[in-house]
């Protein structure tokens, strides 16, 4: 074979190898938020952010700090109000965050982040590997300019070292927020996994504990003065699972808390045991709100009477960043990977309504989000994860009718949304979310299911049968019945699911699912959805992907055959000569 055919073989195969191009629009193409709303970049060059802190009265000059925001590898930037990102601090922790990043077992690292003002305290909260390379729990203040702080601290004092030393941390379930409120301290504690002592006042763990800025417990502890050793005289409040955020709302402390497979929304008083001891009911104990399924809430903030960056029906509410399973790349079904509103009444001490979207993630990464704060021009928010080019960003979300953001969310066009408010997820599951009564809804995989049933004759027989029928309900459904048959391919698949969603009998009069309620147009957004892609075989292409090993290992291949097709075109160039 001449050797050009040769090397254009090589080279064919070396672009197929190639992973797929990775999309690289507007980073604020990935989301979408209500109509009216504006998304910018307010800050870039961050890394694995988990935390954003205001300064609430900053300095008029452009290279004073706006805000400060934590990094899980264990440093802390801060940005000015020009936009110019800065390292505030670095190398207070030991530790390393994974290599694959926080997903999974790689969630360790730096957690909390809050200010004190009136001192111009930085205080942050970290996971660390002791000598022996145990994980423990750590916590620091950084001393800076009160008022309007600085770009880099004067001193740096460690807090609570004896306390939680005493305990270990885990790979999940670590120290979290911390919230400043009238001169005290608080910091969430995970239980470490150890669930048993969550609710035992002289373990750190599974608790909120209050100190002074010194480290000291705070005048006032349920447990200070009882006697008990241990972590006992620092305690607020004990029986917690993992804490991810923590928000003081006119004298009183909220909090939202990972689950097992619900979270809950709290308000946290002084000296209750809110029951965590590992069983899955004990996470709904004095719980205001549960959000069932799980969405994983992190930072939240909350918008109070009198703000005027958002319209007035904005006001009250509060406003949480979900992180969703960090493991699973694209949007989602279980309304995390966004920012949602939750309205809770202040004064009758019990939520209004149900949780709604501001913001929702619709891109194909990881897109969990992590932090979040409400800043002077809008709310901000950081993605956990880098966009396509490595880069972590800081969003502001602002309203702006006149110009709002291109990507909006339509509620009653949004096929998660529908499913979550419909209750489907009570019998089936999507991912590894939902119960197991019904089938699996995961898209594509349903679809696929779906298509071989559909398109065998004996089931186009069945709907025959059904149209002979004359007594209820089969005259009813009889044209639903043959608008599937109607339908070819994949079409068919989703008009079945339209079908169904409409009138789960229409082709099955024994069907045990109950009548979802949907329009017409909600049961063809949802079947669109849960439809997916057709499947079609590969071409030349898709089927050599299919052959070489996944995208991370490809430039090893790429590599390879390119170096191997020049040293054949040097040999080549050499006997010419």
């Amino acid at each position: 074979m001449p050797l050009r055919r040769v090397l254009s073989a090589l080279l064919g195969v070396a672009i197929a190898a190639a992973p797929a191009p990775v999309r690289g629009q507007d980073p604020a193409a990935d989301w979408a938020v209500l109509p009216g709303f504006r998304l910018d970049v307010a800050a870039s060059g961050l890394r694995y952010p988990t935390a954003i802190a205001f300064v609430p009265r900053p300095g008029d000059q452009p290279s004073d700090p706006l805000y400060f925001v934590a990094e899980l590898g264990g440093r802390i930037k801060v940005v000015t109000r020009n936009g110019e990102v800065h390292t505030f601090a670095e190398g207070f922790a030991r530790f390393t965050v994974a290599t694959s990043g926080p997903v999974g077992d790689g969630e360790n690292g730096t957690a909390g982040l809050c200010l004190d003002p009136e001192r111009g305290f930085v205080f942050v909260t970290f996971v660390y590997r002791d000598t022996l390379n145990v994980l423990r729990n750590g916590m620091a203040r950084f001393d800076t300019r009160p008022g309007t702080f600085a770009v880099k601290p004067v001193a740096q004092l460690a807090l609570l070292s004896d306390v939680l030393a005493r305990d270990t941390s885990a790979v999940s379930h670590q120290i979290g927020p911390c919230q400043v409120q009238d001169g005290a301290v608080f910091v969430a504690v995970g239980d470490g996994t150890r669930h048993q002592r969550s609710r035992d006042p002289q373990s750190s763990l599974g608790k909120v504990l209050r100190i002074t800025a010194e480290g000291a417990p705070f005048p006032g502890n349920p447990y200070l003065g009882s006697g008990l050793p241990g972590a006992a005289p620092y305690v607020w409040v004990t029986g917690v699972r993992n804490v991810f955020s923590l928000r003081a709302v006119a004298g009183r402390l909220f909090a939202a808390e990972n689950g097992p497979s619900f979270d809950r929304f709290l308000e946290l008083r002084r000296g209750e045991d809110y029951g965590w001891d590992g069983s899955e009911w004990s996470i709904g104990r004095n719980a205001p709100f549960v959000f069932v399924p799980a969405v994983s809430p992190v930072q939240m903030d909350y918008y109070p009477e009198g703000s005027t960056v958002f319209p007035p029906e904005f006001r009250r509410l509060f406003y949480l960043a979900t992180a969703g399973e960090t493991t699973e790349l694209g949007a989602g079904v279980t309304g995390g990977k966004s920012v949602i509103m939750l309205s809770y009444d202040l004064a009758a001490r019990q939520t209004r309504g149900k949780p709604a979207h501001l913001l929702r993630y619709v891109g194909q990464g990881h897109g969990s989000l992590a932090a979040l704060a409400f800043g002077p021009d809008g709310l901000y928010f950081a993605p956990l994860f880098p966009g396509a080019d490595g880069s972590s960003r800081v969003f502001r979300i602002s309203y702006e009718a006149g110009r709002p953001h291109r990507l909006t969310i339509d509620i009653r066009q949004d096929a998660r949304t529908i499913i979550l408010e419909k209750g489907c997820l009570g019998c089936h599951q999507i991912g590894e979310r939902g119960g197991t009564v019904g089938p699996a809804l995961d898209p594509g995989e349903l679809g696929a299911r779906l298509g071989a049933r559909l398109k065998d004759e004996d089931y186009l027989d069945s709907l025959r049968a059904l149209d002979r029928r004359a007594e209820e309900p089969f005259p009813n459904t009889r044209s639903a019945r043959r608008a599937v048959a109607a339908a070819e391919g994949h079409d068919r698949v989703k008009e079945w699911l339209v079908q169904r969603l409409l009138d789960p009998r229409f082709d099955m009069p024994a069907a045990s699912m109950p009548d979802p309620g949907l329009t017409e147009r909600e049961a063809r957004v949802v079947a669109e959805f849960l439809a997916g892609r057709p499947v079609e075989p590969p071409g030349l292409v898709g089927r050599l992907r299919e052959k070489i090993p996944p995208a991370r290992y490809r430039y090893v291949v790429v590599s390879f055959l390119l170096g191997f097709a020049l040293a054949a075109l040097l040999t080549r160039s050499r006997r010419k000569a």
